[in-house]
């Protein structure tokens, strides 16, 4: 067993060391952390409006209060899709993505594939697109150009 003077010297010792390290942590510079020093910034609320609210008759919207409606329905579309030759002879099917804007008139414009599966499927889907009519899209009780996108399914008739 520890007498109580043995006791006393370590707990003595103890403090010193603890002493020690917090005096050299007040007095020692301490590194640099690596982070810059941070400002805080107060915003105008008006910043935090997110950009779709805020946007311009110009401007292209993928979401509105009434979204722009195929005339005809997909029947329409379905209806004028010819079945490229190659594709068919090959056996491909599958779907064609593609995406376009619908302008203030409900006609469609920036026709683009997003995804296709060739043969000449691209291409019938891109045309199909481009000759349909919408309902315009309507925000705030006036037609706005909207951003859409359409598969196109092709798929042969079992035989």
């Amino acid at each position: 067993m520890l007498s109580n003077l043995m006791k006393n010297r370590i707990v003595i010792a103890a403090v010193a060391l603890f002493a020690g390290f917090a005096l050299a942590y007040l007095v020692l510079p301490q590194p640099d952390s690596g982070y810059p020093d941070i400002d805080i910034v107060v915003n105008d609320p008006a910043d935090d409006i997110p950009d779709h609210l805020t946007e311009t008759k110009d401007d292209i919207y993928f979401v509105v209060e009434e979204m722009p409606t195929l005339v005809g329905g997909l029947k329409a579309i379905a209806k004028q899709v010819k079945y490229p030759e190659i594709a068919h002879k090959a056996g491909i099917e599958g779907r064609v993505f593609v995406q376009f804007v619908v302008n203030e008139e409900g006609s469609v414009e920036d026709v683009v594939v997003t995804r296709g599966i060739g043969a000449g499927c691209d291409e019938e889907a891109v045309r199909v697109v481009r000759n349909a009519k919408f309902t315009p899209g309507i925000q705030e009780g006036e037609p706005v150009k909207v951003r859409m996108t359409l598969p196109v399914t092709f798929k042969l008739a079992k035989t």
